[in-house]
């Protein structure tokens, strides 16, 4: 009986769910919700993933910031897409676009100073895009 049970443990684990796949489940609803123009679906979704993800994986963590930044800029909040912009910039997300969307927000959320700084760096690092140059002059 002992032989059989210790025989049997490694299978089990087996046929359990591994918990890396069930966040990638929640990540592959969020973004499915997003592509679908659902974002206060994508939002809950992308939530839930984020409290899996954060400690275990930096790079799908900021990843999730910048998309639920984007859910809440589509849905016309700018005070909250600020603060997931500014979280997935400090988690260095790579695509500068995320600057751009967070003096944006600043800019919607008239903090104009501050949304000045962002698109100049925004400029800096994406120079041959035309809307850096675009938030400069509107605020100017």
């Amino acid at each position: 009986m002992n032989k059989l049970f210790f025989l049997l443990i490694p299978f089990l684990f087996l046929l359990l769910p591994d918990e890396t796949q069930a966040q990638s489940r929640r990540v592959e609803r969020a973004d499915h919700a997003f592509e679908l123009r659902q974002y206060n679906e994508a939002l809950r979704h992308y939530q839930r993933a984020y409290n899996r993800v954060r400690r275990k994986d930096r790079r799908e963590a900021t990843r999730i910031l910048f998309q639920t930044g984007m859910c809440y800029k589509y849905l016309n909040q700018p005070r909250r897409a600020e603060t997931f912009f500014r979280r997935a910039i400090r988690g260095n997300y790579p695509d500068p676009i995320a600057i751009f969307y967070f003096a944006e927000a600043l800019m919607q959320n008239e903090k104009y100073d501050l949304a000045l700084e962002q698109f100049k760096l925004y400029k800096e690092k994406a120079p041959d895009d035309w809307r850096g140059q675009w938030g400069i002059d509107s605020i100017e």
